[in-house]
């Protein structure tokens, strides 16, 4: 398995035969099934880059979880070990203008899939995988690491605003959820005040990557009461520059 050119050597053709054969609508089964599922895909092909590779391959950490956030001409990931190979199975239209993968990574793309992995081993170095024109959705999505792990996956669209949603439970006692969104990379700043406009408690301070982010306020030391959250958010360097500015009435019923 893995000898796609049947030469009885298994090197960077092979994989790249493989890669060929993921990206064929209709090709379930041939020698590039390394892991014997009767479908190829971005798991097969890091199972012979693994092989490849050999005793030149660091794997890094082990992976269980793994995120791919896009909307607003970013795709973006996040994970909790080591990336070796992402797919994206997408519809609708677009065009890739910029990928952020490192050198001896390969991107390749139709117009149903988004394939990406490494083939030499290398790491991801970024947390953004590339930029868009356009619109689609992923449909589904693969991702491998260097173990062969199990990794459950979810998906998130990027935000095409700015957006500080109301607080819930609202009325409530003692801990309310925030949920606010960023449809780019921007510092933000999300405060308490008091009925009276004194600044109680900050809960971030900070550069954000566009997503979607969801935090809690513990109000156990306060009364009863009205209060106030309040987002600030700037672009670039120059922090005063402000993007946007909201603010959200907490009721603390005691």
């Amino acid at each position: 398995y893995g000898d796609m050119n049947e030469d009885e050597v298994l090197n960077v053709m092979d994989i790249l035969a493989i890669v060929n054969c993921a990206l064929t609508p209709g090709c379930f089964y041939c020698l590039g099934d390394m892991n014997g599922d009767s479908i190829i895909n971005i798991s097969d092909i890091i199972i012979i880059a693994n092989v490849v590779l050999g005793d030149n391959l660091t794997r890094g950490k082990e992976t269980s979880e793994a995120s791919i956030m896009y909307g607003n001409g970013l795709c973006r990931y996040e994970a909790d070990g080591t990336i070796a190979g992402i797919e994206l199975h997408v519809d609708g239209y677009f065009d890739i203008k910029r990928n952020n993968l490192p050198d001896g990574w390969e991107i390749h793309v139709n117009e149903s899939m988004i394939l990406m992995y490494s083939l030499d081993g290398s790491h991801l170095e970024d947390k953004l995988l590339f930029e868009y024109a356009g619109d689609f959705n992923i449909e589904s999505v693969i991702i491998a690491d260097w173990q062969q792990s199990d990794i459950f996956v979810e998906l998130e669209i990027i935000p095409d605003e700015y957006v500080l949603s109301h607080a819930y439970p609202n009325p409530f006692n003692p801990t309310t959820n925030i949920d606010f969104g960023l449809p780019a990379d921007a510092q933000v700043i999300i405060q308490i005040y008091n009925i009276n406009g004194r600044l109680l408690s900050t809960l971030i301070n900070g550069y954000k990557h566009a997503g979607n982010y969801s935090l809690s306020w513990n109000a156990n030391k306060y009364s009863s009461g009205l209060y106030f959250v309040k987002m600030t958010v700037a672009t670039g360097n120059d922090k005063t520059a402000i993007q946007y500015s909201a603010i959200r009435k907490l009721l603390l019923l005691k």
